[in-house]
């Protein structure tokens, strides 16, 4: 596997995690979970950009 898949692939799964915890957040009752879809953007790209170094 090359150093590129693998970085996407644990941004993917960072994303991932971020999904899920926000998705109990709400079926919890939580408001605006629509802000979901920009922050797992964003964390996606953090992570990316952390594995670069």
């Amino acid at each position: 596997m090359s150093e590129g898949f693998i970085r996407h692939f644990i941004s993917f799964v960072a994303t991932l995690i971020v999904i899920l915890t926000f998705y109990a957040g709400y079926l919890s009752g939580i408001s605006r979970w629509w802000w979901i879809g920009l922050l797992s953007f964003i964390v996606y790209l953090i992570v990316y950009k952390i594995l670069e170094v």
